[in-house]
């Protein structure tokens, strides 16, 4: 009995102390050790996958904004975008058809340099332009001054043809010559000459002008041709016609029928000369 109560009493001793500690209030700031806790190694990487993953926002480009590729241009490419810019050109010529080219003294500088140009003036009918850079070792700009050069492709002769040739495809080739050197009849593409004779003797490596061919002679002055009346309805031949004068398909051309009358027709193919009639 003695020992019962000496157990109670140590019990509540114990139950005392326990009660004094908790009634002590908390230290105002916590020491640093005490906000970290270390995890076990398994127990850390299972945090971290819980965790969201981090977004970084995409910043898109407003329609017609330029991108910035971390590339910067070269002096001969800001020259060339500005000509667009200004309409500096007589066609609307692609890019491998511009030729840039700096002169004078600062002329490696400026094709070494990829500094932005302050300042360009451009004269298109001299085709030269001046601009002014500014670098770390030209703090005051310098100036620098060249030309430009708009290029088109069209066909020549290479061989020599004379008048009555017929210009055949093997007979072309297509160069590139300065816009400078066309005429506003230049002909531009192969397809406006094969067919064609040339109007007199033509070199080689030369623009060739509207004027400079012809359709070849379909009939010539005195053959015999046949003189056609269509109006549509019916169709009337006629044969044993003069020709008084040469022409090329689509020609009007005079004729002499076989009763001493003149007429006027359009020359057609296999000698055939069509006479306009009226229809009604």
């Amino acid at each position: 009995m003695q020992f019962l109560r000496s157990m109670i009493m140590a019990g509540l001793m114990v139950m005392g102390s326990m009660s004094m500690a908790l009634a002590e209030p908390l230290p105002a700031e916590l020491p640093d050790s005490t906000l970290k806790t270390t995890l076990p190694a398994a127990t850390a990487k299972q945090a971290q996958q819980a965790m969201p993953p981090k977004v970084t926002p995409l910043l898109t480009p407003a329609k017609g904004a330029a991108v910035d590729t971390g590339e910067k241009q070269t002096l001969t490419e800001e020259v060339r975008d500005l000509l667009y810019e200004k309409n500096a050109f007589i066609t609307n010529p692609d890019e491998d058809h511009i030729s840039i080219e700096f002169t004078g003294k600062d002329a490696a500088f400026a094709l070494a340099t990829d500094e932005t140009i302050d300042h360009i003036d451009i004269n298109p009918s001299l085709r030269y332009f001046k601009l002014s850079v500014t670098d770390s070792a030209h703090p005051q700009g310098i100036v620098i001054q060249g030309h430009y050069t708009e290029t088109v492709t069209l066909p020549v002769l290479v061989n020599r043809l004379k008048a009555g040739d017929i210009i055949r495809d093997s007979d072309l080739m297509m160069v590139t010559i300065p816009v400078a050197r066309l005429q506003h009849d230049t002909v531009r593409t192969r397809e406006e000459l094969l067919g064609k004779t040339p109007r007199y003797s033509l070199t080689t490596n030369h623009p060739i002008n509207e004027a400079d061919v012809v359709l070849p002679v379909a009939i010539k002055k005195n053959d015999i041709v046949t003189l056609v009346y269509n109006n549509g309805v019916l169709r009337l031949e006629e044969k044993d016609a003069i020709a008084m004068e040469s022409g090329a398909l689509g020609d009007t051309i005079k004729v002499k029928k076989q009763g001493n009358g003149f007429l006027q027709g359009i020359v057609q193919e296999n000698h055939i000369v069509s006479i306009p009639v009226r229809s009604d």
